[in-house]
């Protein structure tokens, strides 16, 4: 009888769960399809959260996958490695190298934030050695003024779609009360309490 019992109340909370991915789905459909800016921001925000999760997720079960699928081909093909940010840029340039062997045509490395907390020196050194072609960062942080005199830099300007954010968000309002979380986590602590999530 108690062993009956136990399978019921798995059964329940497999069937919750069920309902809680399928529910988790479609809100995720909808905010998708509503296009609402705040949304999206705190969308990157918490995407940003989970990046070591990602990470660790794609170098120890996606690459070795396509590595054994023969996706690791790159003879002639330009590559793009994308990162959120460059602080001392060594793995980045080890990727970059070991396309270069692998006949990559080229490797661009694109990035948000680039720090360069370890100085140029290591770029200029692989882009001399043909190992690198480009990096491309956005101006939304400080770069040193010496790395606007590189060959292998380039800008990606952010500043429109920067403004057009806070143009957005500061329609006829303050942007302040979009900027605080209380009154969003008031709210689902109500749902919360009602039931709805």
């Amino acid at each position: 009888m108690a062993r009956n019992k136990k399978r019921k109340v798995v059964t329940v909370m497999e069937e919750k769960k069920k309902g809680f991915i399928k529910k988790f789905v479609n809100e995720f459909k909808a905010f998708a399809l509503k296009g609402n800016v705040m949304d999206l921001a705190v969308g990157v925000i918490i995407g940003a959260a989970f990046q070591d999760i990602v990470t660790s997720f794609t170098e120890n079960f996606i690459n070795p996958i396509i590595g054994c699928i023969g996706g690791a081909d790159v003879e002639g093909k330009d590559m793009v490695i994308i990162d959120d940010m460059i602080s001392s840029g060594e793995s980045m340039l080890d990727t970059c190298k070991e396309l270069k062997e692998r006949k990559a045509a080229k490797a661009i490395v694109c990035c948000t934030f680039g720090l360069f907390t370890n100085g140029l020196e290591k770029f200029d050194e692989y882009y001399e050695k043909g190992y690198l072609d480009y990096v491309i960062t956005t101006n939304l942080n400080y770069r040193p003024k010496e790395l606007f005199d590189r060959k292998w830099y380039l800008e990606a300007d952010m500043s429109k779609y920067t403004a057009a954010i806070i143009n957005s968000l500061n329609h006829d309002r303050s942007i302040s009360a979009s900027l605080s979380p209380t009154d969003k986590i008031q709210k689902l602590v109500q749902r919360r309490h009602n039931g709805e999530i």
